[in-house]
């Protein structure tokens, strides 16, 4: 089999290669970070800003909003979705969560329960497959009840990510 080459919108060039591997030139994929430490008040659903963007191949970084948000150029197209938020500061008895929002309702939880002092610094993380639509836009939220615990807020760290991978 010969080298093909196609191009298309979305799509900076495929290669297909005389053993049928798919590579393309230029992947579309963004990656933000949460840079700065937030705080995060008891029992209160929070967003996680995402304030730079370390990679970003087809300008999907929201800046005005501090997210994800689809172009045209990918509507009906399937991304995958990495993500990672990390809070510090909980106590026994609190209910800690992660989430992954698309268009502002959560689409993926990650929970724990502490049972002793092992809050000090926890990571929720996920990965989510969804077909997205112009304008869908993506961001991470933490929640925690410390309604049991002793602190009446947690802090948010800096090494929490939001990551989105346009799947073939």
């Amino acid at each position: 089999m010969a080298l093909t080459k196609v191009t298309g919108e979305g799509v900076d060039g495929l290669s297909i290669s005389s053993t049928g591997i798919i590579t393309q030139s230029a992947p579309v994929i963004c990656q933000c970070h949460h840079a700065s430490q937030i705080t995060i008040s008891d029992n209160t659903q929070t967003v996680m800003p995402m304030d730079t963007v370390s990679r970003d191949t087809h300008s999907l970084y929201d800046a005005t909003n501090d997210r994800i948000l689809i172009t045209s150029t990918f509507n009906g197209d399937t991304f995958m979705f990495l993500w990672r938020v990390t809070i510090s500061g909980g106590t026994s008895g609190d209910n800690m969560q992660g989430h992954l929002q698309k268009n502002g309702s959560v689409i993926q939880t990650d929970n724990l329960f502490l049972t002793g002092d092992e809050g000090e610094q926890i990571t929720f993380q996920g990965q989510f497959i969804t077909t997205v639509a112009t304008n869908d836009y993506f961001d991470c939220k933490v929640f925690s009840d410390q309604s049991s615990g002793t602190r009446n807020s947690l802090t948010g760290q800096a090494n929490s990510s939001l990551t989105a991978i346009k799947l073939f």
